[in-house]
């Protein structure tokens, strides 16, 4: 199956077609590089973009907590809603989606190459975007 990585570098974001035998934990972990990931559908202002409704963003759940000087995953913090909400995504992130069934799954290399072509079409728009990275909170309760 085929899965799309937002790859986040220094100084902007790598989309990558991926093909991937499964999308069990251990396999995002390894792909995002992290320990603990949160799953989300892509926030209807995104689906203007031509991109599937039933699309899910897999990102690495403690990433602010983990890393100084994080940099905005320009193109998942669009899609998460950022220009909705403010809160940006941060690091890689895989593109994947919802079978209608509660399960994960990948794309075909047709459904892929054309989400990906949408991909590099809202590059150029967010690229004129100034994304701030929101603060870590945690907050702990007392038992």
């Amino acid at each position: 199956m085929n899965i799309i990585m937002l790859k986040q570098t220094e100084n902007e974001v790598l989309i990558e077609k991926k093909e991937v035998e499964n999308l069990d934990l251990d396999t995002m972990y390894s792909l995002i590089g992290c320990r603990y990931v949160d799953v989300k559908n892509i926030h209807p202002i995104a689906l203007g973009s031509g991109l599937p409704s039933n699309m899910l963003l897999v990102f690495d759940d403690e990433f602010l907590i983990r890393n100084d000087n994080p940099k905005s995953n320009k193109i998942a913090s669009f899609l998460f809603g950022y220009l909705m909400h403010g809160q940006s995504l941060c690091g890689n992130v895989i593109l994947c989606q919802d079978d209608k069934k509660g399960n994960m799954t990948g794309f075909s290399d047709e459904e892929a190459d054309d989400i990906i072509a949408n991909l590099n079409y809202i590059d150029e728009f967010v690229s004129r975007i100034e994304f701030v990275v929101q603060e870590p909170k945690m907050g702990f309760v007392q038992f």
